[in-house]
């Protein structure tokens, strides 16, 4: 979790420590450590310029022999959650990340056993390395997870956000947007957001409004269908509102509700005729 913290014990402390120092001491593990990542991970997540790298990866080293000092590395594994999310961002999988972590061992622990005389010592070192690359794979766990629910819950909004307000393409360039149930400030949004994507998509020239399905139809909501129709205009769709009741045609005279410039017909049968034929097709009856 972001919130968690890293005290450490004295004992991992000084361990950390002995590592540190041993890599502190002589830096040509830097260039090993490269090649390892460079042969995991994709160009763009590794700065092509050397010398940026390695002020990179000494800026982290610090941080963690800060972290030592203090008994504290929750500010360094910090830091290494957050370019794990970058890592993800990029979409790089959580395999080709864990493989690119764990490859860095074999390089550090042959470094550590060259420049490290005492045997109990270059154990030490190799058990607080083991300890730092775990929490960062467990790290990686947890960012790809996080990612991973947010990425669903996504997918299940648009999902629910289409089946609410569906755009059916019911003939070359014509949708229609059928609407069923109360549209209230929220819907309407959902509902013109959709239908403009599904309008840019198609490169729809009519858009056919259908209000059949909904029961009350008062000055919010009018004021709704007339900034849809308007919205789809602005992007080169004409507007064509149907379903329209007699009940709902007094409801909208009694409240003095104009729907402006939108056309407006009784059902959608009569609304996709005169759809056609703004387009320029001939509806014409055939006896067979």
């Amino acid at each position: 979790m972001e919130s968690q913290s890293f005290t450490l014990s004295e004992d991992r402390a000084a361990a950390i420590r002995i590592l540190a120092g041993a890599l502190r001491g002589d830096e040509s593990w830097l260039t090993s450590v490269r090649t390892a990542l460079t042969r995991d991970l994709p160009p763009e997540v590794i700065p092509t310029d050397e010398a940026e790298w390695t002020d990179s990866t000494r800026e982290s080293f610090e941080r963690l022999l800060a972290g030592a000092e203090d008994r504290d590395l929750t500010a360094y594994f910090r830091t290494q959650r957050e370019r794990i999310a970058e890592m993800a961002a990029a979409d790089l999988s959580l395999r080709t990340i864990t493989r690119a972590t764990s490859d860095l061992r074999d390089p550090i622990v042959a470094h550590l056993r060259t420049v490290i005389a005492d045997i109990a010592d270059q154990r030490t070192a190799v058990d607080a390395l083991d300890y730092l690359l775990r929490e960062s794979l467990i790290i990686a766990g947890e960012v790809y997870a996080t990612e991973r629910e947010d990425k669903v819950e996504d997918e299940f909004r648009l999902a629910i956000r289409r089946l609410s307000t569906p755009v059916i393409q019911v003939w070359d360039e014509i949708q229609v947007l059928p609407l069923v149930g109360v549209i209230d400030s929220t819907r309407a949004k959902q509902m013109t957001e959709q239908l403009l994507e599904r309008i840019v998509e198609e490169q729809a020239r009519v858009v056919i409004i259908d209000i059949t399905g909904v029961p009350t139809v008062d000055t919010a909501v009018a004021d709704h269908l007339l900034k849809t129709a308007k919205a789809a205009g602005l992007v080169g769709a004409r507007a064509i509102l149907v379903g329209i009741s007699p009940q709902v045609a007094q409801t909208l005279v009694r409240l003095g509700v104009s729907l402006g410039d939108v056309e407006t017909y009784s059902d959608m049968r009569s609304g996709l005729e005169h759809a056609l034929r703004q387009l320029g097709y001939v509806i014409e009856r055939r006896v067979v």
